[in-house]
């Protein structure tokens, strides 16, 4: 039940990913570089942040060490 309920964490995680590169997508189309760069900035921010949190579910004993 646990696995479950992360896989459908990391899927919404992902899902918000997709959005933002849509939106970055987005600021682009409309020559809007501020808003695009800082949307890239954010959506790397928030990708480091998803990888830190599943390490520890892909590898549980290495997380600990660290």
């Amino acid at each position: 039940m646990e696995g479950n309920k992360q896989s459908r964490w990391i899927e919404k995680e992902i899902k918000q990913l997709r959005e933002k590169l849509e939106l970055i997508e987005e600021a682009y189309m409309k020559e809007d570089y501020l808003k695009a760069v800082l949307l890239e900035v954010l959506t790397a921010l928030a990708i480091m942040q998803l990888a830190e949190k599943t390490r520890g579910l892909i590898y549980p004993k290495e997380h600990e060490k660290i």
